[in-house]
């Protein structure tokens, strides 16, 4: 096992404890706004871009959307998001053949943000 030590400048003590004490405090409320964007996310594809099918992650900010529906090839699809959507995300197929038809997205970011990319989306794929 380890058995060396650390040495901290006697100016970041102080620092690092406080940053220990209220990091649980800090990790609760950003879970909650996980949470919260994951949610509006599932309710506002289900009611507004059906077609993308897409299962609420556990444990994770990063989404997976299935855009396999549309019948559109991935360098196609993220050149549509791009261009018409004004968002860059990743194609899922970067991360093996299982990604391919996917789209993955960062949701963590401020809830307006990801109202704003959702409504981007929806007004690029609402009539494809």
């Amino acid at each position: 096992g380890f058995t060396g030590s650390i040495s901290l400048s006697p100016f970041a003590r102080e620092e690092v404890v406080a940053a220990y004490d209220q990091s649980e405090d800090w990790l609760v409320e950003l879970n909650k706004v996980l949470d919260d964007n994951l949610c509006y996310m599932d309710t506002f594809i289900q009611n507004k871009l059906p077609k993308i099918k897409f299962n609420k992650p556990t444990g994770t900010y990063l989404t997976w959307l299935d855009f396999s529906a549309y019948g559109i090839q991935e360098s196609e699809l993220l050149s549509l998001i791009a261009d018409e959507a004004h968002l860059i995300l990743e194609g899922g197929s970067m991360f093996g053949q299982a990604g391919t038809g996917f789209i993955r997205m960062n949701i963590s970011c401020p809830k307006h943000i990801l109202i704003e990319a959702l409504n981007r989306l929806e007004k690029t794929f609402s009539n494809l």
